[in-house]
Order: structure tokens, then C-alpha cells, then sequence
């Protein structure tokens, strides 16, 4: 019972509710999104709520449930407010309608999708030989060595582990750094930003919060870290273009991202954040964002 309309684009961690629950009854009703709207990140969509056709709905925006019915224009900010719908850089950087030139692109892109997805299977079938390898070699020591050479062999794949992820993810960089973009989602250097990401969904994301090893594994795969940074958990992405001061605190869960990819334009710039600042618990600094020495951006 969840309706959504044509030409719409949903971004990831949209949550569409159809029930809530009270001291006293349980309702289930329709969940409605117009044609051609876009839906950033983090975004529950309640039933009832007061949207309609042609609504650009940002990052993190609390859906309005009353009011007059929103169309033709854009929502941000929790309560939200309204913001133009498309901006004139955003006009500029539309995707030609010409269907031949659409269809050509389209074909570069999943060649060039299909070259990642081997790559990607590729790389991670290796990465799995070896660990298994691994600990075979361990196993067969069993008996001389007894748990020491089950220990070895964990150690082993840990630093194995580490190494290969980190050289993985900064050879897909070609070794260098990302630089802001603003072009479409068929153009090679969004095809080139969009082929590293592929690379970054690996098991070194969730290793080391809260502790100084966090630090030392952020800068391997680089992000320009200060001294003292404390790291609860950060979701950081786009690496290259993070740059975070002296003595901040990054808590659980919070978003440090240096893109967004808007109805097939793509933007990314710098994220940059300052000296003893703080970014609280579920708190999302988006691209171009710079925060100032001594800053706090709350909660959620």
C-alpha cells in the first residue's frame, strides 16, 4: 500500500510508514509520493503526509503531515521550509533529451558498470582465497602448535585484511584524490567517483571506533585527520575530500559526506571541519559544508 509516482527518484534510507501504533489502536493506511519528486537521504514518509507532484524533498527533511498540499517546490529543514525546487546550476547541468545521445551514454554506463562489477567480485573472491588459505595452513599446524597457530593465522588475516582494503580502495583513487565535481551521472568523472565508492564498502568501516586506531585507518585511506580527533563511529564518505581539525569529536552514527546526486546531477565538493569542533549523534554535514573552529552541530 505504498504508491509512488512516475519519474520519481528515492535515495537511500527513505523509510515509508504505514502504521503507527497508540495506547489504544493500531491504523494502516495508504502511503502516497507524487510523480516527479525527488527524495534525499534519511527520510520517513508518513501516511497522510501533505506532498504532492513535483517536490524536492532534502536530506533529513520532516515529511509535513497539515497544512495546505506542497507541489511545484522544495521542502528542507525539520520542521520544513520551503526552498526553490531547482536551482539555475542545476538547470545548466540537465541531461539533454536527445534520446540517441541518452542512449549512448546509457551504453558507456553499463559497460563501464559491468567492468566495476567484475573488478569488484574479482577483487573480494581474492581477498576470500587468501583468508581461507590462511587458515588452512593454520589448521594443518594444529597439532604441532596447538592454539599458537590458530592465533597466527587470525593475526595473519587481520593484517592481511587491513593492508589489502586500504591498497584496494586508494588504488581505485589511482592513487590520488577526488576533486569537486559538478556534472551528470553519465559523464566519466562521476563514472570514475562512482566506481571508487564500490571499493569502499569494506569491513574496515566498522573497525576501531572510539579508539586511536581509527585515526591512523582514516588517514591510510585519506581522510586528513588532526591530532586528538576522538571517532565514536563516523560514516565518512568521499575520503579524500574530508578534512577534519584538532581535538573534534565525531559521535556514533554521525555523516560526513561530500556528495549528492540530485535527478542525475552530481555534485561533491570539500567537507571541511575545524579545530574543537563537535558532530553530534546522527548529525549529517553535507558537501561544501565548513564548520568553524569550536563549532557544535546537535544531534540528529
Amino acid at each position: 500500500i505504498c504508491h509512488i509516482g512516475a519519474n520519481t527518484m528515492v535515495s537511500d534510507g527513505i523509510v515509508m510508514s504505514n502504521a503507527e501504533m497508540s495506547a489504544t489502536s493500531f491504523p494502516l493506511s495508504d502511503v502516497r509520493i507524487g510523480a516527479d519528486n525527488y527524495l534525499g537521504n534519511m527520510i520517513t514518509v508518513p501516511s497522510g503526509n501533505r506532498t504532492g507532484n513535483n517536490v524536492l524533498i532534502g536530506t533529513k527533511t520532516m515529511i509535513p503531515i497539515d497544512g495546505p498540499l506542497r507541489e511545484n517546490t522544495g521542502l528542507l529543514g525539520s520542521p520544513a521550509f520551503e526552498i526553490p525546487r531547482t536551482t539555475e546550476s542545476d538547470k545548466q547541468g540537465v541531461l539533454e533529451d536527445d534520446p540517441a545521445t541518452l542512449q549512448a551514454r546509457l551504453s558507456r554506463k553499463n559497460k563501464w558498470n559491468l567492468a566495476t562489477m567484475c573488478t569488484v567480485f574479482l577483487s573480494h573472491w581474492f581477498a576470500s582465497f587468501i583468508a581461507v588459505f590462511v587458515m588452512f595452513v593454520s589448521i594443518l599446524y594444529f597439532d604441532r602448535y596447538a592454539t599458537s597457530s590458530i592465533l597466527a593465522g587470525v593475526c595473519a588475516v587481520a593484517v592481511f585484511g587491513v593492508a589489502f582494503f586500504t591498497l584496494l580502495e586508494r588504488a581505485s583513487l589511482r592513487f590520488g584524490s577526488l576533486k569537486p565535481r559538478n556534472v551528470t551521472m553519465y559523464d566519466p568523472d562521476f563514472l570514475f567517483h562512482e566506481r571508487h565508492w564500490k571499493f569502499c564498502g569494506h569491513p574496515l568501516n566498522s573497525l576501531f571506533h572510539g579508539t586511536p586506531f581509527r585515526n591512523l585507518l582514516s588517514r591510510a585511506l585519506g581522510v586528513r585527520v588532526g591530532k586528538r580527533v576522538f571517532d565514536d563511529g563516523a560514516e565518512l564518505y568521499d575520503k579524500t575530500l574530508l578534512e577534519i581539525g584538532d581535538f573534534t569529536n565525531l559521535n556514533k552514527a554521525c555523516v560526513l559526506q561530500a556528495h549528492s546526486l540530485e535527478e542525475g546531477l552530481f555534485k561533491s565538493d570539500e567537507v571541511r571541519i575545524g579545530s574543537q569542533c563537535t558532530v553530534g549523534s546522527d548529525g549529517f554535514v553535507h558537501y561544501g559544508v565548513e564548520m568553524q573552529n569550536g563549532s557544535t552541530l546537535s544531534a540528529n
